[in-house]
């Protein structure tokens, strides 16, 4: 299996929206820092292209979704949540997620297995290798959030317009990360 290597933004183009699904490695989600407010960060890829979060089409709609739903990740716990399809310049379909660090540790060169589907087995990836790499996608800070996006085919844009909340599956596995200074 490939690893994903998360690479430049692009010009994104959101196309669907009102996905709620999420998932994340297993927090009890009790924290005495519940109500640490999120912040989405700038992955340094985005920013060497110039991308920020006032430029950028895709950053302004993932800052209104944190700001409009505070309680996006699992209090104490990292996950993804996903936001929608949406389309690159060369009309490539990814699918957009938040990756949330919502832990009080400062997280790089985090890898784990992807897995996200529907209840009667039609999957879109099966035990995918993820890295975010600190040299694309940076640190991820405690109570913050940066876009990771997978690419699509048309078959899972099938079976994701038949996914919802009550026949989604999403798991990750073999989570691990380094701490950063």
């Amino acid at each position: 299996m490939k690893k994903l290597y998360i690479t430049g933004l692009l010009m994104m183009f959101l196309l669907l929206t009102g996905c709620n699904f999420s998932i994340s490695i297993g927090g009890d989600g009790n924290s005495a820092d519940q109500e640490e407010e999120l912040q989405l960060v700038v992955r340094p890829v985005d920013e060497e292209a110039g991308y920020t979060l006032e430029n950028s089409p895709l950053y302004q709609q993932l800052n209104d979704m944190i700001e409009e739903n505070a309680d996006v990740g699992v209090p104490n716990d990292f996950g993804v949540q996903v936001v929608n399809l949406a389309t690159d310049e060369q009309g490539n379909t990814l699918l957009t997620f938040l990756a949330v660090n919502r832990t009080n540790v400062s997280m790089k060169n985090m890898t784990f297995s992807f897995s996200m589907g529907s209840t009667d087995g039609e999957m879109l990836w099966e035990n995918e290798p993820i890295r975010l790499d600190e040299s694309i996608d940076g640190v991820l800070p405690p109570y913050t959030a940066i876009p990771l996006m997978l690419y699509v085919t048309p078959d899972m844009e099938e079976v994701f317009s038949k996914l919802n909340d009550e026949n989604v599956v999403m798991n990750i596995e073999d989570f691990d990360y380094e701490v950063a200074e």
